[in-house]
Order: structure tokens, then sequence, then C-alpha cells
């Protein structure tokens, strides 16, 4: 297999897609009995593993429609990247269409990051069911949860070829024919948020607030922006908080962790704006052992207090050693 050539050299293609598999005769098809051969072609966006990356920070290579989703958010292309084009390949070679589509760049990236996969047996009911879950398998956004390797993908697929019950279709639940991750009806908002961050990310600070209804797509529209952000280089910290379950300012403390686990492109900030962060975020203490503590406004467990700093100022009420203005 060319991909799991390409790999045991420490090669990552980083464009697998269809324009570049060629499908020639091939010149012993009289001992093989084989009357092609496939090749992989256009190692122009390849990089070896471990070098340095010749890419411009911040940008990510490929063609969109195969890319994977750890690659979209930034990171360092993969054999496991690699796998998931292969899996959007054999996706678009066994339905007739790739697994997400799109009328804008935005909205097939957010599908990658995104959406659940409809099994190709849904387009295709001749696909068999073994054949559907290798193909759902390498398209999982957790990288991890992919088949290890080309060799083993290789592997699975010469297995269950091979198997008795390989051309058994697949079971097809109805409920997967739906046709899901995609933004509708929301076309005005969205241009509005492109907007606001396109001048955000010309450091002219913008701040948007979306509201309405349950059920009417915020969480979607939000995902959205966040995967143009993402896609142009930017970072998306994301926290959420539900009022029936959720502690106080849940989400100010998930933004803190995922801001101050970024390793070395993490925030840099004053020692004592790092404890106030530490202070949202106590599960971080251990990684920042300089950062002191800090001090409670009162001894013992009564330590609820409120302070007015001047007629001109809002009231600071402070709670357990958390200020909120209101």
């Amino acid at each position: 297999m060319a991909l799991e050539a390409a790999h045991d050299k420490g090669i990552i293609h980083r464009d697998l897609k269809p324009g570049n598999v060629i499908v020639a005769p091939h010149a012993t098809a009289a001992e093989t009995n084989v009357d092609v051969q496939v090749k992989l072609m256009d190692f122009g966006l390849a990089r070896i593993t471990g070098r340095t990356r010749l890419t411009q920070e911040g940008t990510f290579m490929g063609t969109l429609s195969y890319i994977a989703p750890e690659v979209i958010q930034g990171q360092s292309a993969t054999i496991l990247s690699d796998l998931y084009s292969l899996g959007v390949v054999l996706y678009e070679l066994v339905a007739g269409r790739p697994p997400f589509e799109g009328e804008t760049i935005t909205a097939i990236l957010s599908q990658h990051l995104h959406a659940p996969v409809t099994p190709p047996s849904v387009h295709n009911e001749r696909i068999s069911g073994k054949l559907d879950d290798l193909i759902v398998r390498l398209l999982h956004k957790e990288a991890a949860k992919r088949p290890a390797s080309a060799a083993m993908a290789a592997q699975m697929l010469g297995a269950l070829l091979q198997a008795p019950d390989a051309a058994k279709p697949a079971v097809v639940d109805p409920l997967q024919r739906l046709v899901r991750g995609r933004l509708v009806g929301r076309e005005r908002e969205l241009a509005e948020a492109q907007t606001l961050w396109q001048q955000a990310s010309a450091a002219q600070g913008q701040i948007l607030l979306i509201s309405g209804e349950p059920g009417i797509g915020k969480t979607r529209l939000v995902r959205e922006l966040t995967t143009l952000a993402k896609a142009s280089g930017g970072r998306a910290l994301t926290g959420a908080a539900y009022p029936e379950a959720s502690a106080p300012y849940a989400p100010f403390a998930q933004i803190v962790q995922q801001a101050l686990r970024a390793g070395p492109d993490g925030l840099t900030l004053p020692g004592f704006v790092m404890a106030e962060m530490l202070e949202l975020a106590p599960g971080l203490r251990l990684d920042y052992p300089e950062v002191p503590p800090i001090h409670p406004w009162t001894p013992g467990p009564a330590r609820d207090v409120c302070l007015t700093a001047s007629p001109s100022l809002p009231r600071l009420s402070v709670r357990s050693s958390r200020c909120c203005w209101f």
C-alpha cells in the first residue's frame, strides 16, 4: 500500500484526495491477474515527520473536503490525519459523494469538526456493514480512535473483503438518513459574525452577543464562527454553562483552563492576574507552583464581604475570594 510505504519512511502526505490517486494499467497483468495498478501521486505538500514545518504558522495545507479535524484546529498533520483523508476518499468512492458538503468553506470545515458522519450505506445500500464500519471509523473526530496505521487499515480492508459476509448489506437506522451538522436559515447572522471576526483579527476589538429562545441554532451559529476563527489561524476558547447543573463561573473556568494549558503558546500574564486565574481554575494549581495563592479577604469561614471603593465606582461583591461587578 503506497500510503503505508510513505508512512514507513516518515512521510506524511497531507493532501490525499481522488485527484492524487492514479489508476493505471498494470504492466504484469498476465502474471498477477490484476489488470490495473493504483498509484498515489503528488507529494508536493508532504512533510517528513520530525522536520520543522515549512508552512506559515496558523495555516493548514491540503484540500478542504479531505482535511482532518485536528489539522483544521491548527495541529500538525500526522499519519492519522492521512488516514482521515483516506476515509473521505473511500467514502466518496463507495457513496458517490463526500461525507460533508456545503456552500461555503466554513460550512464544510464546521462539519468536519462537529457533524456526525452519515454512514456511506445511507447513500449506497449495497455497501457491506463491515466496510461501512471501517469507513466511519476512519472518519472519527478523535484521531486516536481511528486505525493506528495505514498497514492496519489495509489489513482490515483486506480481511473484510475476504469475509464470508463481505457482501452482506449494512443495516441502516432510519435516523441516520438525516442530514446533520448544517446551519440553515442563518446566512445574515453568520455574515455579520464573520465581518466582526475579520475586524477582530485585524486588531479591531469586537464583542458579539447572541441571544434567543432555546432551539433556534445559537450554539450552531457560534460553532460556525469558531470554525472560521480556527481555520484562519485564530484561537477559540469556549465555555458552557447550564443553569440547572453548572458551578458558578463555570464557563470562565473552562476558558482559563484552555488558555493556560495551551503550552508554549499559552497566555503570559502578570503574577497577580495568574493568581486570580488559578482561583477560577484550581485544577491548574499544580501546573503553576510558583504562583502564590490569594490571601482570603477575611479569616475563617465567613469570607463574604461587600466593598465600595468610591461613589463613582460600582460596588464590588466578593464571594469566596471571587469577584463580580453589579
